[in-house]
């Protein structure tokens, strides 16, 4: 009997001490819209990196782009400061193992300053994201 209320007790009191606290900087939520060539992100991904050459640190959070919309949870939501900001989206149209459809664009990198509390941003991933075409062949004729 005794082993078993020491069980009891240590599986109580690790769950307790594992929900009600918060390791390292606090987290903010953050959401908003995300569009490319002036239309929702149909589905992808954004993720908040602290810029450590701003002199920034902690830990990164990130969000799912659905319908052109992302939100993170507080708890996985972002740090205040300055942010590296990297944006995956997809066309939405599940092709094959790609549940989220063909990439719109390559992955898109952008910066910005998020406050010490929860935050709406908008990004706009510009048309010259997405991938280059490619050339029928050499633009200048080769030496003879």
């Amino acid at each position: 009997m005794t082993s078993w209320a020491i069980l009891l007790t240590s599986l109580l009191s690790s769950s307790f001490g594992c929900s009600s606290r918060q390791d390292g900087p606090p987290r903010f939520a953050v959401s908003g819209q995300v569009t490319f060539d002036g239309k929702p992100v149909p589905a992808g991904r954004i993720v908040f990196e602290p810029d450590a050459a701003a002199g920034n640190g902690g830990p990164g959070g990130y969000g799912n782009i659905v319908a052109g919309r992302f939100a993170t949870f507080a708890r996985m939501g972002a740090v205040g400061g300055p942010q590296v900001v990297r944006i995956t989206g997809f066309d939405g149209i599940p092709v094959g193992e790609f549940v989220e459809g063909k990439p719109l664009f390559p992955e898109y990198t952008t910066t910005v300053e998020l406050p010490a509390k929860a935050a709406t941003i908008d990004f706009e991933v510009p048309r010259t994201a997405e991938k280059p075409k490619k050339t029928a062949g050499p633009t200048t004729p080769p030496k003879r």
